[in-house]
């Protein structure tokens, strides 16, 4: 009983599989032919479009190399017309040009036959000159060497009577130069002699004269020290005295009326300075110049330019300013 029961559920499964399957089968064909049918539809679509794309481009690229084949034959059309005109051109001038070279050569052929025949008389000429040339080169040959064995005698005596005159000339002129080498000895010696004590000379003057300058240049460094000094307290108190007899205005209730101020000027204030160093020591040196030699003056002028070289002193006074 369980066993028929069994059969049977499991060929009832069976069928009931079968027809559902056989259903699936059907429902996934219908599906599959219906995809199908939409996939052909899509790709027809799209090989449709692809075709139209195709052809624009088709279109567009032979309208293109149309343009440019007719622009490209317009070029070559007026590339040839331009050819032409200049081959026309090139023709003309090429004739006009064998024209002339023509002529050119005709009349060159000319002229050259015309210098040929003209160098050929030419070159007869010369030879026939250079043969009498030869011919009178030969006859002063020959009378050179006629004079040349007449002449020969009186000339070696008259060379030997020169070569004595000038051994004579020779003896007599080395003596005159060497008696005149001594006197120039002496007279250099005497020079020397003379130019050692003019030295000496002028050695002892700048000792004398070093001996009187140096303390005077002392006192007067100390004077312009002192000077200095001085000026500077003059400046001081002249500060001062302005400061207290020259005030500035003060204010009042008053109308302010102008003081009269009797200030030195500037070339006042000038004169009152000490000359420089150089000019103090002029009238010293003219005096000491006009005692001395002239050895004694130029090694004092020497010594005085040195001295005025030399770096003046610094002045430090300072000049009057006005406060107010």
């Amino acid at each position: 009983m369980h066993v028929s029961k069994l059969t049977k559920i499991v060929e009832e499964a069976q069928i009931m599989n079968d027809n559902k399957l056989s259903e699936f089968e059907k429902k996934f064909e219908e599906c599959a032919a219906n995809e199908e049918k939409q996939m052909l539809q899509k790709v027809a679509e799209l090989l449709a479009a692809s075709s139209v794309r195709k052809k624009k481009l088709v279109q567009m690229a032979v309208h293109d190399l149309r343009d440019n084949v007719s622009s490209k034959t317009s070029e070559l059309q007026k590339e040839m017309s331009t050819m032409q005109q200049s081959t026309t051109v090139v023709k003309t001038e090429w004739n006009i040009h064998m024209e002339s070279t023509e002529s050119h050569y005709i009349e060159d052929s000319s002229a050259v036959e015309s210098g040929k025949k003209d160098m050929q008389e030419v070159l007869q000429n010369c030879m026939k000159k250079a043969k009498m040339s030869a011919q009178q080169w030969r006859n002063a040959q020959e009378s050179v060497i006629s004079l040349e064995k007449r002449n020969v005698d009186p000339v070696d005596s008259i060379v030997r009577g020169g070569m004595e005159a000038n051994q004579i000339l020779r003896d007599q002129f080395s003596g005159a130069v060497s008696t005149a080498l001594e006197d120039v000895d002496t007279v250099n010696n005497s020079c020397l002699t003379s130019i050692d004590h003019s030295l000496q000379l002028d050695h002892e003057a700048c000792a004398n004269m070093n001996s009187i300058i140096i303390p005077c240049r002392e006192e007067l460094r100390e004077l312009k020290g002192g000077h200095h000094h001085k000026t500077v307290e003059i400046s001081e108190n002249a500060g001062k005295c302005v400061e207290e007899e020259y005030m500035v205005d003060n204010p009042s209730c008053t109308t302010p009326r102008k003081r009269a101020f009797n200030l030195p000027s500037l070339s006042s204030i000038e004169e009152l300075k000490t000359p420089p160093f150089e000019e103090l020591l002029k009238p010293f040196w003219e005096a000491k110049t006009a005692k001395l030699g002239n050895g004694d003056v130029k090694h004092t002028l020497g010594e005085y330019e040195a001295t005025s070289t030399a770096p003046p002193l610094k002045d430090s006074r300072l000049p009057l300013t006005a406060i107010n």
